[in-house]
């Protein structure tokens, strides 16, 4: 067996490190493919593995990317028929990983199929790829295996699992993972799903370097580094504490480098009797408890972390930064200055959750804490402009998947992913960027 890794012209020391030790370790061949990072990656990936069949036959030829990466180094697949494919949930073929027996009939197909891959790219980009891929299987006569839970019992699913990162499916088997950044469209691999997810395998191989043992108190409420001009407030719940204690550990440091107070909360605060309260509707309680010890408070949410040489600007009245999807700012990541209006703002907004009609059970509960920050603050700002999340409050997927450079410059919020996926991301971003 050979292993053919095709990657992106772009550095991936770990998940390179990953594939080549799976194959010591079972005596595979490796070889690394870089292909180009613009331009119908999907359709060069297609050309280099009809090229590569045609160069190996009689071989079986392993092909893996850059979205896949070994979870143990232990087995290797038995594989019964001459291509070896998965269909991803929505019924798409998953080509990150895949087995090929080379001979005449699979290369054949394999062309045929990136002769018709590439004929969708170019004169029907409005139309999915499942009538193409569906007639592949049929000249193939294979029947891939499918990503649902039935499958977690055959010999051959042990050896994959595949997460959607704008589905949000996750599945959890065995040995190799399979991280892919689709685009929305329903089975349609295109160019702009490349820069979302390039690194993605990467961090998650960065992640098992991080050794932090990050361990969660049993303290409510702690203030780290008191005193300060400026201070950060977050809170976190035992539900997603996986998360929370990893950008505490990262808040700490962050703020005692930058002469900043941080203020944690573990549990949601008394501040309303008789009303289930959600952590995320908090915000303006606690940031009323601590607002005028300081020149200035900023909120930030529990799945953050903050690079070593990122810089938090203070020095503006308030300061809120651009959502990646449609709400007019975020309100993960929040700075107001101790102002009589910003007290005013903040007191408001406490008002408007006191309401004995407002529901606040959950944190997407009538839209979330976000459309009334949202709301309030167009109203006392009108004139307010959201601050670039370049680098600031910055999706780590969107709008392109930040490069493990960019982690020790930028404020990385993992809002919107799966918990797993978010723990493990947070859990490289802290290691990259505090090295």
């Amino acid at each position: 067996m050979k292993l053919f890794a095709l990657y992106p012209n772009i550095e991936l020391p770990n998940l390179e490190f990953n594939h080549r030790k799976y194959c010591d370790k079972n005596n595979i061949e490796y070889n690394k493919i870089k292909l180009k990072t613009s331009g119908m990656f999907e359709i060069q990936k297609l050309y280099r593995v009809c090229e590569i069949l045609e160069n190996n036959i009689g071989e079986t030829c392993w092909f893996i990317d850059n979205y896949s990466y070994f979870q143990n180094f232990e087995e290797i697949p038995d594989i019964e028929n001459d291509i070896f494919l998965q269909k991803n949930r929505d019924g798409s073929l998953n080509i990150s990983s895949f087995i090929v027996k080379s001979n005449k009939n699979t290369i054949q197909s394999f062309i045929a199929f990136r002769q018709n891959v590439f004929h969708e790219y170019l004169f029907q980009p409005g139309e999915v790829l499942k009538s193409i891929q569906e007639k592949f299987l049929q000249n193939t006569n294979i029947t891939p295996l499918n990503f649902d839970h039935n499958c977690l019992k055959n010999k051959h699913i042990k050896f994959y699992f595949n997460i959607n990162m704008f589905e949000y499916n996750f599945f959890n088997v065995n040995n190799v993972i399979s991280l892919q950044a689709k685009n929305i469209r329903e089975g349609v691999y295109v160019d702009a799903a490349l820069p979302h997810g390039m690194y993605l395998a990467e961090y998650f191989c960065i992640a098992k370097l991080n050794k932090n043992k990050y361990t969660l108190s049993e303290e409510k409420f702690e203030v780290y580094n008191p005193g300060m001009d400026n201070a950060l407030v977050t809170l976190y719940t035992k539900e997603i504490s996986n998360c929370g204690i990893i950008s505490e550990e990262n808040f700490k440091r962050f703020c005692k480098k930058n002469n900043i107070t941080l203020y944690v909360y573990r549990d949601i605060p008394i501040v309303m009797e008789n009303k289930k309260i959600s952590g995320t509707w908090c915000k303006p309680f606690v940031l009323l408890n601590h607002i005028k010890d300081h020149k200035n408070i900023a909120w930030i949410d529990g799945d953050i972390t903050i690079g070593k040489h990122y810089h938090i600007n203070f020095g503006q009245e308030l300061t809120v930064y651009q959502d990646p999807a449609n709400w007019y700012f975020n309100a993960g990541f929040m700075i107001f200055k101790n102002t009589e209006k910003n007290i005013a703002l903040l007191e408001s907004i406490a008002e408007e959750f006191r309401k004995p009609e407002k529901d606040l059970s959950s944190t997407y509960v009538g839209g979330s804490d976000q459309i009334v920050f949202n709301n309030y603050i167009k109203i006392l700002y009108p004139e307010i402009i959201p601050q670039s999340a370049y680098k600031g409050n910055t999706h780590p997927l969107i709008p392109y998947c930040l490069s493990p450079d960019e982690s020790q410059t930028h404020l990385t919020h993992f809002m919107g992913l799966p918990f797993y996926v978010r723990e493990v991301l947070m859990k490289a971003f802290d290691f990259l960027g505090n090295e």
